[in-house]
């Protein structure tokens, strides 16, 4: 009962606004500031201080995990290193750093991940993600649905992955599901292979649940919500501020790894 709770108090957060980090003024931002920055950091008036993660976030190279129970920097490591193997031997080290973690994270710590690992091109790591899932292979219900390339050319290549949630079918879970914010930078954070470090993630696209968290998708406004079934799974999607359509069409436009 104690991870249920947990785990609805981090969707809270993550649905009412813990990336509000994203306003303001960001000119001062850098990739890895400190704790003492992430203190002083300009925020919108009757906000909460943002966390470290939702500080080094509003570079569009990193997102926000939200730690489940169970997790350890070695288990989330694996998940988002990209690869279905093991991680490589400092990424582990490298999150323990760039959050300035002293030991393990705690359940509902919110984390900063790079989006990309040194060499690769990817601007999602599915493959990592859906083997912690346990999904992916053939005749697997759930998937894990994102941005087409066509959804990525209408909003100018600027949509970035800013926050995850997932649930596994560990015994006190609720099954396996996903909850994933994305959205849209100032400016194309990727250009050639290359990162621009200039740019800064400014509002929320959409927010997609799926399987087990679908049900953690507001349904209002219900005019921002398009819930759907696929092979049997139950899909929410909400849109936000930057959304130029309606949220059944991008759900429409929103596709697996193995569709591209």
């Amino acid at each position: 009962m104690k991870r249920k709770f947990t785990l609805l108090a981090a969707l809270l957060a993550v649905l009412t606004g813990a990336a509000s980090a994203c306003g303001g003024d960001d000119d001062d931002v850098t990739p890895a500031p400190t704790a003492a920055s992430a203190a002083a950091s300009p925020s919108p008036s009757a906000q909460p201080t943002p966390s470290l993660a939702d500080v080094i976030a509003r570079n569009p190279q990193y997102f926000i995990y939200i730690v489940a129970a169970g997790d350890t920097l070695a288990t989330i490591a694996n998940t988002f290193d990209g690869q279905a193997g093991p991680p490589p031997a400092t990424f582990t080290d490298a999150l323990k750093a760039l959050n300035q973690l002293s030991g393990e994270p705690q359940e509902g710590q919110p984390l900063a991940i790079p989006l990309r690992q040194s060499g690769t091109l990817a601007l999602f790591p599915d493959a990592s993600i859906e083997a912690a899932l346990g999904i992916g292979g053939a005749g697997e219900a759930l998937v894990l649905l994102q941005p087409s390339l066509a959804l990525r050319d209408t909003y100018q290549n600027r949509i970035v992955l800013h926050t995850v949630v997932l649930a596994d079918a560990n015994p006190g879970g609720e099954g396996r599901g996903y909850l994933m914010q994305y959205y849209l930078a100032d400016r194309p954070p990727f250009k050639g292979g290359s990162a621009d470090p200039q740019a800064r993630v400014v509002e929320r696209l959409f927010t997609i649940g799926a399987g087990a968290l679908a049900k953690a998708v507001p349904s209002t406004p219900a005019e921002t919500v398009h819930r759907f079934t696929r092979n049997g799974v139950e899909y929410a999607l909400q849109t936000g501020p930057g959304a130029l359509h309606p949220a059944a069409t991008i759900a429409t436009q929103l596709q697996t790894a193995a569709e591209r």
